[in-house]
């Protein structure tokens, strides 16, 4: 239960007493612009710890048009994983987007106690084509076409 005192010094001033967090929740950030095709590199955050009892993962949505789809996924590119470590390698299924979100998720076994997060950094680097040549990515690389397949993804400017 909050409660405000009034002091000279401040102009509102929040105490709380007995605190109890929530189980879970989630918080979905705001559309980054990232101005042009990218290719996303890593996702990171702070703090790099949590508080015992408690989970803090994440999950990346990209599109090429504002409007969406937006579909969250994990490390390997599905709905079912999470980013779970800071500087994590984004999945190759974002690379090629222009925009980029992300969702994060907090769970806590005790309810005294909640998962935090201050800052999240996703790292990429923008691409600019000239329209005269056609960027190839394949995916895994390397692979073992006996056991694996490949995915190969292209990028034309028009």
């Amino acid at each position: 239960m909050g409660k405000a005192d009034f002091n000279s010094n401040y102009d509102l001033l929040f105490k709380f007493s007995n605190v109890a967090y929530t189980s879970s929740g989630t918080f979905e950030s705001a559309i980054i612009d990232t101005s042009s095709a990218s290719e996303f590199k890593t996702i990171s955050w702070e703090p790099t710890t949590q508080a015992l009892n408690t989970t803090l993962k994440l999950q990346i949505a990209s599109s090429n048009s504002l409007d969406g789809p937006w579909e969250f996924l994990g490390y390997d590119g599905t709905k079912n994983t999470y980013y779970t470590q800071t500087g994590h390698t984004i999945s190759w299924v974002h690379s090629g987007k222009r925009y980029v979100k992300y969702k994060t998720y907090f769970e806590t076994t005790n309810v005294n106690y909640s998962p935090s997060i201050d800052k999240v950094t996703i790292e990429y680097i923008t691409r600019t084509l000239t329209g005269k040549t056609l960027e190839v990515q394949s995916y895994p690389n390397p692979f073992n076409p006996v056991t694996q397949s490949a995915t190969i993804k292209y990028i034309l400017n028009s």
